[in-house]
């Protein structure tokens, strides 16, 4: 029977979150996970058989041996940004990873190769040297734009046989980032960085027990994680333990600690970006948010929430992580990937989304925090050949190594409970990216809004930065748009 462990974990979480997802403004036809059906009110769902397997609709195609090579950064423990493996490793994932590769070798006559090292410097080289080293890399999303305005990249759309539509290409790339339908770099499931780098924040089950605390779940679930809830928590528990009249990490008990993320995923958890794509009768402009009334609300609750020194503790430090797992702070704010630093706390903990604002908005977005991205040279030969490539690894991901990948590496080991499971898996249907990393304005965008909301001066710090945002985006539109033939 054609189910797998991943889409009964889907309808789990759809289950679980019903009430959420259709108040976020989808009707029940949209983003219908394959192969799954669910009941009408009052019935109990039920799984039916699919055979549908994306992989076996790609045509094989014979490239004659054809070595197509792969680039992406040196690997690291904290996150999982590999695309092939040498041999067998006896790891349930990396081993899908390179069995993986060996079929989509059989299947095109191709030999899948990997470089581990600068992928960007590397690409650039191979482009300028016209020696075409690369038929595709994997660069980290701040990466992108230096590439694009030196032509060094084609729109990831231009490729032939692609389909952005299928499950394995992200829908929260295209609705957050694209340009009159297109692209530079997309994120699809050939990687998995896509998922780990998900803003996420893991809170003590037992300083929810201890202080008789609503639980997150219930309410996400009841439309009631709202900033206002999640700060009443955080101060309901923060303590000067040892009495001397200081908050610090070593000694004392706190509400947040962790990663602030440039403050930017309760923006997205809001629904409320800090630079729009606007489209005016085909003419394109970036505008800079800062001035916002909604979004000076929300940056003046999250000053309050992550600033005050007695409830918070921002750092990317592991004696934050050490805070956490000692019981000593209700939430921890890290990446999802973080979940393997996690694995031995002996404390019950959960995984939930960062809250929202309000509900008034249609979406609550899940903030993605610089994840690595496919990109593709613009010396390209043969653009049909890496399409098709590109597209069957994908496939092949969905088909076969996601399972493994959510079940055995992240659910599996990073999890305590099914809530949290399906939570996370919630997560990733929401997923949004940053317009600011993704187009080379950070140093503008993001370091006016971390001023203002520090210094609650949006208005001074806005007009000192408005001017220099305009010209920036400007110049990164002019060179997105010259490639997108627009």
């Amino acid at each position: 029977m054609k189910i797998s462990l991943r889409l009964i974990s889907l309808i789990s979480a759809a289950l679980l979150f019903a009430g959420v997802l259709f108040a976020c403004g989808k009707s029940a036809g949209e983003n219908e996970t394959p192969g799954i059906t669910t009941a009408a009110d009052g019935e109990t769902a039920e799984t039916v058989e699919t055979e549908r397997l994306y992989s076996s609709e790609i045509e094989a195609v014979d490239y004659g041996g054809y070595e197509f090579h792969m680039a992406t950064n040196g690997l690291n423990i904290e996150y999982h940004s590999a695309l092939d493996f040498e041999e067998i490793t006896g790891d349930a994932l990396d081993d899908a990873i390179y069995e993986r590769n060996r079929r989509i070798e059989q299947k095109f006559n191709i030999k899948l190769s990997c470089v581990n090292d600068s992928a960007a410097s590397k690409l650039k080289n191979s482009v300028v040297s016209g020696s075409n080293d690369y038929d595709f890399v994997y660069v980290l999303c701040e990466e992108v734009m230096d590439l694009v305005s030196g032509g060094y990249l084609m729109p990831i759309n231009d490729l032939g046989c692609i389909d952005m539509s299928k499950p394995y290409w992200d829908i929260g790339a295209q609705e957050t980032l694209d340009i009159g339908g297109k692209m530079y770099h997309g994120y699809l499931d050939i990687g998995f960085d896509h998922y780990e780098s998900m803003a996420t924040i893991f809170f003590s089950g037992d300083l929810i027990q201890d202080f008789s605390l609503e639980d997150p779940f219930r309410l996400y679930k009841d439309q009631d994680w709202t900033m206002d809830k999640m700060y009443s928590m955080m101060t309901a528990v923060a303590a000067d333990l040892n009495g001397d009249g200081k908050f610090t990490v070593k000694d004392d008990r706190l509400g947040f600690v962790g990663r602030e993320f440039e403050y930017l995923p309760m923006l997205y958890s809001s629904n409320e970006p800090l630079v729009d794509i606007i489209n005016e009768n085909g003419e394109y402009s970036m505008k800079f948010n800062i001035d916002s009334e909604r979004l000076i609300s929300i940056g003046t609750l999250i000053n309050k929430m992550l600033n005050d020194k007695t409830i918070s503790a921002l750092a990317r430090d592991d004696a934050t992580r050490s805070m956490f797992k000692e019981g000593r702070a209700l939430f921890y704010s890290r990446l999802m990937g973080d979940f393997r630093n996690l694995r031995d706390q002996e404390d019950d903990y959960g995984v939930i989304s960062y809250p929202t604002f309000d509900y008034a908005m249609d979406r609550q977005y899940v903030y993605v925090q610089n994840p690595f991205a496919v990109i593709v040279p613009v010396s390209t030969e043969d653009i049909d050949r890496t399409g098709i490539i590109i597209e069957s690894l994908a496939a092949d991901t969905y088909d076969n190594v996601l399972d493994i990948y959510f079940d055995k590496a992240v659910i599996g080991k990073g999890t305590r409970d099914q809530n949290s499971a399906d939570m996370m898996l919630d997560m990733i249907t929401r997923r949004a990216y940053d317009i600011s990393y993704a187009y080379g304005l950070k140093g503008t965008s993001i370091s006016a809004y971390n001023s203002a909301l520090k210094n609650d001066s949006y208005t001074s710090v806005g007009a000192r930065y408005i001017s220099s945002f305009e010209k920036k985006a400007e110049k990164n539109l002019e060179k997105i748009l010259e490639g997108f033939d627009l």
